[in-house]
């Protein structure tokens, strides 16, 4: 079967469930249509390249890469792209203003909107106004400097929220009254659906959510077997699995249904009051998506404000539970005393060239022969001096486990992202997945000032080093980052 993009319409057809559907790619969806922009707002003559006096603004004039002192469709159509994903991802909120509103009409619509802020327009007007814009960007965590916003369950359980960016690559969502985690950077709909693809297309997550009317009292049990029906029956497949789940006490179900064998739907849907929230993946046969990451999907869902349910973890249904057999613990053994603090760190003697040897023109004063003294004793001593303190970052590579605010849990990343310190006094952060972060990077005694290439406050904060599990905290006050160092 072919990938998921090439076959959108005749997979999700068979999908029951209408709000499900992966969200259209910007070829075909409501997202700036760059070509249409060029060819009928801009391109008056329609000769195939603007000139600046088409442009209308003098800011455009950098699209022309070539430096011909026109700018052709091709290059124009690749300059907005670029500064649409400049303008998704900068703290700066005026700068992505500027690049959207191309018009400067003060509000986006027509060829300019963009379907991922569909949700800033407030007022449901069809368009988004500057002021909706800067609110919803700032709602999201950008603008205002600083680390990014990592905001708790949001007090209105409608507005979705991205609650954390992790390092390992997953995005953990608050939206409806739930909270759970996509892999990557899910997208959004205007209908409230998150969904993202793996595995080339071969594999689609999707979370979709359904609100009844206060005043109609819903059977749980009723409503989840007839979701399962007619899930089932519209992807005209078969159940394989089907069994009751709980979510924190709500109720659940979570079930499977395969077609022709080439295609499989698993399904988590638990209803809260009169709020249902469904999860669903789908994979065609030449899916290469290991089962163990659509269980951490469905694994992550919990109600907004709690903790997830480790009872929601997908397999087989679980033999009942019987308590272990009690250990007592092991006697208590004292730590080992700590190690003896290294010795002052000392200059190698001096070495003098060799005497009597031929000048020439290619060494210090002008001796061919002459070998420079090799250093007896080539270690850098750490800043600051002995264990504990802070090591020389120049040159350094560490793995990232974590960054995460105050009183969230710590847990260590499964794919860290790299982290370098150049000795120029630069510093990068590749992400898995290939997102790169860079900027400059001062230290002064314990503190560690990182900014972004904008200049913006990247993360500045207290450092602490432990020597024997080689690992450096970066502690902000609001935000915590642990490093671990790979190599020098």
């Amino acid at each position: 079967m072919a990938r998921f993009h090439s076959t959108r319409g005749s997979i999700f057809a068979l999908v029951a469930f209408s709000l499900l559907a992966l969200p259209a790619r910007a070829a075909d969806g409501p997202v700036e249509n760059s070509a249409d922009l060029f060819d009928r707002f801009l391109d008056r003559n329609h000769n195939g390249y603007l000139t600046l006096a088409e442009l209308g603004r003098d800011d455009w004039s950098r699209y022309d890469t070539n430096g011909d002192g026109y700018v052709s469709r091709d290059e124009f159509l690749a300059g907005r792209a670029a500064d649409r994903q400049e303008a998704a991802t900068t703290r700066d909120l005026e700068k992505a203003w500027r690049l959207l509103d191309w018009n400067n009409d003060s509000w986006l619509s027509g060829t300019e909107f963009d379907g991922r802020y569909g949700r800033y327009d407030a007022n449901g007007d069809g368009r988004v106004t500057k002021e909706e814009f800067l609110a919803g960007r700032r709602g999201d965590g950008f603008g205002g400097g600083g680390s990014p916003a990592v905001p708790s369950a949001p007090n209105n359980p409608d507005v979705p929220r991205v609650v954390n960016s992790n390092a390992n690559g997953w995005t953990r969502i608050s939206a409806n009254g739930f909270t759970f985690a996509m892999p990557g950077q899910p997208e959004i709909d205007d209908k409230g659906q998150y969904s993202c693809e793996l595995d080339g297309g071969n594999t689609a997550l999707l979370v979709t959510f359904q609100q009844a009317d206060q005043n109609v009292e819903v059977d749980a049990a009723e409503r989840l077997a007839g979701l399962r029906d007619g899930e089932t029956a519209g992807l005209k497949g078969r159940l394989t699995n089907n069994r009751q789940i709980t979510l924190q006490g709500h109720p659940g179900i979570a079930f499977t249904a395969v077609k022709d064998d080439d295609t499989e739907m698993q399904v988590r849907a638990y209803i809260v009051g009169n709020r249902l929230c469904q999860m669903m993946t789908i994979r065609t046969a030449q899916s290469n998506a290991p089962q163990a990451t659509l269980n951490q999907f469905f694994s992550s869902v919990s109600v907004a404000g709690a903790a997830p349910d480790a009872g929601q973890v997908v397999g087989p249904t679980p033999a009942p539970y019987a308590p272990p057999a009690y250990v007592p613990p092991p006697a208590y053994v004292p730590p080992p005393a700590p190690a003896p603090a290294p010795a002052p760190y000392s200059p190698p003697a001096y070495v003098p060239p060799p005497a009597n040897v031929t000048p020439g023109l290619n060494a210090p004063g002008g001796n061919a022969n002459y070998t420079p003294p090799r250093n007896v004793n080539p270690t850098v001593p750490p800043q600051g001096g002995g264990g504990g303190a802070v090591p020389n970052l120049a040159g350094t590579y560490w793995g990232l486990l974590s960054l995460t605010s105050k009183g969230e849990r710590i847990t260590d990343a499964q794919n860290p992202a790299d982290v370098e310190f150049l000795a120029g006094g630069k510093w990068s952060v590749l992400h898995y997945g290939g997102f790169l972060q860079g900027g400059r990077y001062t230290i002064q005694g314990d503190q560690l000032s990182m900014k972004s290439e904008d200049g913006s406050d990247y993360m500045t904060g207290k450092v602490t080093y432990q020597a024997a599990s080689q690992t450096l905290q970066i502690d902000s006050g609001d935000y915590l980052m642990r490093l671990r160092r790979i190599r020098r």
